[in-house]
């Protein structure tokens, strides 16, 4: 919230933050601080001061407006409203479990998680682009080409459209070149089939949450797989005990431990592909 968390969250690098208008903040810090873009553009600055903020705005507070579950639930017990609720949330579980189940059958269950991982990695905004690549672009296939995996995940999301390489800086030719090399003997062949670049949101985004960032996570993991899923164990493969909660803790804590070991030589460093290289992203 200080004026130089613009700098630290790598706003200054992203070309997402290049139409920002007014960079508003709570603190601001004790030598004078610049707004710029990408493009080293100067933006407006507001520094605002929370101790006069609820009263300069009280007034101008939207009022609070009931939603369409109030009427027929304002006259039920508490208890009543809380079963109601519970028995909500378990028949959506049970349609999503269903839906995977669906995916499964018709998959298989490494493909199937494939595609759940990687609408995950696209959050609410992305999730189209991001299981529409999984779809095209199948673990299997991927383990057939591990050379090539991660070029053709990033020809077919888009993003190794640009045939100037000095639009890249000079951090990222390198990389974007290998990428290159890599992907242009599947392009042809796979021409039908890239996203077009207006699928992507890519404004609001935090930079460390970035969909090129965030599609180099996924070629990681599959690169991984396997020790994915032997670091999983029997849960993947459908362990009806790893149902229990017992189990459930240790899995995440499994999960979690393999996810913090990944790595990856460019994206450790960098958000996008066209941002400066930075002590770690």
């Amino acid at each position: 919230m200080s004026d130089r968390s613009w700098e630290t969250h790598g706003h200054a690098t992203n070309p997402a933050f290049e139409e920002t208008a007014l960079h508003v903040f709570v603190e601001k810090s004790d030598r004078e601080f610049f707004t710029h873009t990408k493009s080293n553009r100067n933006v407006p600055q507001v520094c605002i001061d929370p101790a006069v903020l609820p009263d300069a705005s009280s007034a101008n507070l939207p009022l609070a407006r009931p939603g369409r579950c109030q009427a027929p639930l304002k006259d039920l017990p508490e208890e009543r409203v809380h079963s109601m609720l519970e028995a909500a949330a378990q028949f959506r579980l049970q349609q999503k479990a269903n839906r995977i189940r669906n995916k499964i059958d018709s998959h298989g269950r490494d493909q199937a998680l494939f595609q759940e991982i990687a609408a995950a990695l696209g959050y609410k905004e992305n999730k189209l682009p991001f299981t529409l690549i999984a779809q095209r672009l199948p673990l299997k296939l991927l383990h057939d080409k591990p050379d090539d995996g991660e070029a053709m995940l990033f020809g077919l999301a888009g993003f190794l459209e640009a045939p100037d390489l000095s639009v890249f800086k000079r951090s990222t030719r390198e990389y974007v070149r290998k990428l290159w090399d890599r992907w242009w003997p599947h392009r042809d062949k796979m021409q039908r089939m890239i996203l077009p670049a207006k699928v992507w949101r890519l404004t609001g985004t935090r930079p460390v949450n970035h969909p090129q960032r965030r599609l180099g996570a996924l070629s990681t993991l599959a690169r991984e797989w396997r020790a994915f899923r032997r670091a999983m164990g029997k849960t993947i493969a459908g362990d009806p005990a790893s149902q229990s909660s017992s189990v459930a803790r240790p899995l995440a804590s499994r999960a979690s431990n393999f996810f913090s070991g990944l790595d990856h030589p460019f994206w450790k460093y960098h958000y996008t592909l066209t941002a400066e290289a930075s002590p770690k992203a």
